[in-house]
């Protein structure tokens, strides 16, 4: 089978480690490969009941091997009369307390596929579509641990599937892993939990999107992206007039002091400021406060969110940095990591700040 790698035992303790739930009785794996996820399940929970499903035949068969897995099925999970065909993943409809997922997410130019379970039928990334999918057979207040390429979080292939599944679900990112995780694949990784809604079955329509509850008042930004590059600062446009930041003059949360500077500048950036990097490193130490007198011109690869008053971007900032997990999550890409504005919009937005037009 392709697009095999199986889950590392330090990232399988880690998923299962996320379980809020404390009796736990059935616990399920619809992408089990050599059931790495579920015997850290077994360490936790002994006394619980564990099933397994894997599309691969040899797979299933090492399953089938292990005595303390109950029940293995060999479907496709991704196909609805491959489920159906299935007495196994049958009884498990509505059932389990816990989900574990790894599932396959490379693939041909990030291919999207066709979701169809009970809340829908969705196109979105491989991924999302063995989460939404998974959702069928959790029952209310259950908990879904799954491990996702970033770009789940914040990708506008998956928006509608990610909008759908927290119409149905609480969502919690819990760890981000390097890409050297997995031994033969070069893939950042996220550990998000879903919490399954005791009203889930009221779903939201998919283009409606949902901003967890945070305790606070929302607060409003303008988003200004920076648009000149470093070449251009450093020769067409050198000047005296505007400070030119680049992602190197944030630092410690700090602007430091800036030694150049640009005599044109499109898109100037007033204080109060909070400037984060579009592009590179997803650190706290590169999320800063600007509170200048002078307008800043910026670097493509920096976005500043201008605010109202000094009060607010105190409070932007560290809204951010208390959820720094789910903001490095939000960067995707195989080499510099990036954040899209789409993506950076819908990630303010989960947090209650809303981007003014």
């Amino acid at each position: 089978m392709k697009d095999q790698f199986f889950t590392p035992k330090n990232l399988a303790f880690a998923a299962v480690r996320a379980a809020k739930i404390r009796k736990v009785q059935i616990v399920a794996d619809f992408a089990a490969g050599h059931g790495d996820l579920l015997a850290a399940a077994i360490d936790r929970w002994p006394s619980c009941q564990i099933f397994a499903n894997d599309i691969d035949p040899l797979c299933a068969r090492t399953l089938r091997k292990l005595k303390s897995i109950h029940s293995v099925s060999c479907c496709d999970f991704l196909d609805e009369r491959s489920r159906k065909a299935s007495k196994i993943l049958k009884s498990l409809l509505n059932a389990c307390d816990i989900v574990l997922l790894n599932p396959p997410f490379s693939g041909r130019g990030s291919a999207a596929c066709i979701a169809e379970s009970r809340a829908g039928r969705i196109r979105c990334s491989r991924a999302f579509a063995f989460v939404l999918t998974a959702f069928d057979y959790l029952k209310m207040g259950g908990e879904l641990i799954a491990i996702l390429p970033p770009s789940c979080l914040s990708s506008s292939k998956d928006a509608r599937c990610r909008d759908l599944i927290m119409s149905m679900a609480s969502m919690t990112v819990i760890k981000r892993f390097s890409k050297s995780t997995f031994m033969g694949c070069s893939a950042s990784t996220v550990v998000v939990r879903f919490k399954k809604s005791d009203n889930s079955t009221a779903i939201t329509p998919p283009n409606m999107t949902i901003s967890p509850k945070i305790g606070s008042r929302t607060l409003t930004v303008r988003l200004i992206r920076g648009c000149i590059p470093v070449h251009r600062a450093l020769n067409g446009l050198a000047g005296t007039k505007f400070p030119f930041v680049h992602s190197t003059e944030i630092v410690g949360q700090k602007i430091t002091c800036c030694d150049r500077y640009v005599d044109l500048g499109s898109r100037l950036v007033s204080s109060p400021s909070v400037l984060i990097t579009r592009v590179g490193s997803q650190k706290t130490a590169k999320c800063a406060i600007y509170l200048g007198r002078r307008k800043l011109a910026l670097s493509d690869c920096v976005i500043a969110l201008e605010c109202d008053s000094i009060e607010v971007a105190d409070k932007v900032r560290r809204r951010l940095c208390d959820n720094w997990e789910t903001v490095a999550a939000s960067y995707e890409g195989t080499c510099a990591p990036y954040i899209t504005i789409e993506g950076l919009v819908r990630l303010l937005r989960s947090l209650d700040i809303i981007v003014a037009s």
